[in-house]
């Protein structure tokens, strides 16, 4: 074999090599392509789906705020918790002091006497009337609550529910509505100086706040034998100040669920929603959402 043939040789080989790294090179810059589109891809689908999350979230929470609002507007409508506040405390103090002038008449044998007793006998059937009045009011109330919140959240959310080809967000439900009050906001009453005995009397039984003079929230202010068998309940709410404090929402941690012994003056509703991925079998989970809010403050007095 001559030079020149060993020469064309060793060019044949290393073409056919660099032929063959090329063919090489170029198959893996396609697959490297791939990977990085399907990455791509995944990373896109994946932020859609978090931002669509995000933003379902915000509307429904959006529409659970509304009925929230909605709804504790309903529970102090027309100043009625305030009004009622105001009365059990008249009516209380309307006993007390008819208890104690047909004790003195008793005392000194006035011909009085039968007027005072008709008199005291009428002020506690006033106050009997005046606590079932009550129980009617709140049973009133929860169904105003209740329709105000449905009724708000069914007409905010109806257009919340999201369908992609690999995320479906359900229409979301109203789950609970839940009634209660806020802690610590003093009942809206004051008391009567007037009544001194009455007064000394609330004070060492704690039913009195010292630095405002108003009532205490969510008390059964009892009065002494033998009138403790009736009944006055007073209700959390904020007291007229110059004017009247606005309906808002509040922290759920200021929530305080009661019974119906008391008249309400927050609601705190409870939303879900489900959230699942169709590209994964069975991959579902359930968000739930809170709105909590206090209806407004007292009206001024007369």
């Amino acid at each position: 074999m001559t030079i020149a043939q060993m020469n064309s040789m060793q060019n044949n080989i290393g073409s056919l090599i660099v032929r063959r790294v090329g063919r090489q090179r170029t198959g893996n810059v396609i697959a490297l392509c791939i990977i990085t589109f399907w990455v791509i891809s995944m990373l896109l689908a994946f932020c859609c789906a978090v931002g669509a999350l995000v933003f379902v979230h915000n509307a429904v929470q959006r529409a659970l705020d509304d009925a929230a609002l909605s709804s504790a507007c309903q529970l102090n409508l027309n100043d009625r918790i305030g009004q009622m506040n105001n009365m059990t405390v008249r009516s209380r103090q309307l006993v007390f002091a008819d208890r104690q002038t047909d004790n003195e008449l008793l005392q000194t044998g006035s011909a009085y006497e039968k007027l005072s007793a008709q008199l005291l006998a009428q002020s506690r059937d006033s106050a009997q009337i005046l606590d079932a009045a009550r129980a009617k009011l709140i049973t009133i109330s929860k169904q105003d609550v209740n329709a105000a919140a449905n009724a708000a959240f069914n007409t905010s959310s109806t257009q919340q529910s999201l369908t992609l080809p690999w995320l479906r967000i359900s229409r979301p439900v109203l789950l609970r509505t839940t009634l209660g009050t806020v802690s610590g906001v003093d009942d809206n009453a004051a008391s009567l100086p007037e009544l001194a005995d009455l007064l000394t009397y609330d004070q060492s039984h704690s039913f009195i706040d010292t630095h405002s003079n108003l009532y205490n929230e969510q008390i059964n202010a009892k009065l002494p034998t033998p009138d403790n068998d009736l009944n006055f309940n007073l209700s959390s709410l904020p007291p007229y100040l110059n004017s009247t404090v606005p309906s808002r929402l509040m922290l759920g941690q200021s929530f305080v669920q009661q019974d119906d012994q008391q008249l309400h003056s927050s609601v705190q509703l409870e939303s879900q929603l489900t959230v699942s991925l169709l590209c994964i079998p069975h991959c579902s989970t359930t968000l739930h959402l809170t709105s909590t809010a206090t209806t407004n403050g007292a009206g001024q007095f007369p």
